[in-house]
């Protein structure tokens, strides 16, 4: 499967930036060495926002998608992703017994 990834509109990605900085969620730096580069880094206030909004994402994937499985359909799940959470190859996997 084609990994997706969201976007906006191409037209509207310089805008979308521009309205997240000036909101005060984000500031831009220079990349040292690249005088062209441009690196996008959050504010603290952008930083409490994206804690509280990822908190509020974990409670409803916990509620809507939780209560639905069992505890080992749980565990393989979370031995399934264990190595997307920890950035390790696959085979890396710790025994989940």
């Amino acid at each position: 499967m084609k990994k997706q990834y969201f976007l906006p509109p191409q037209k509207s990605r310089p805008n979308w930036g521009d309205r997240i900085e000036a909101a005060g969620l984000v500031r831009r730096e220079p990349v040292p060495g690249d005088r062209r580069g441009v690196r996008v880094v959050l504010t603290a206030d952008g930083r409490q926002r994206y804690t509280a909004a990822i908190a509020r994402h974990r409670e409803v994937i916990e509620r809507e998608f939780g209560r639905r499985l069992t505890a080992a359909q749980h565990r393989a799940v979370a031995v399934a992703l264990w190595p997307w959470w920890n950035n390790a190859d696959p085979a890396d996997v710790p025994d989940a017994g």
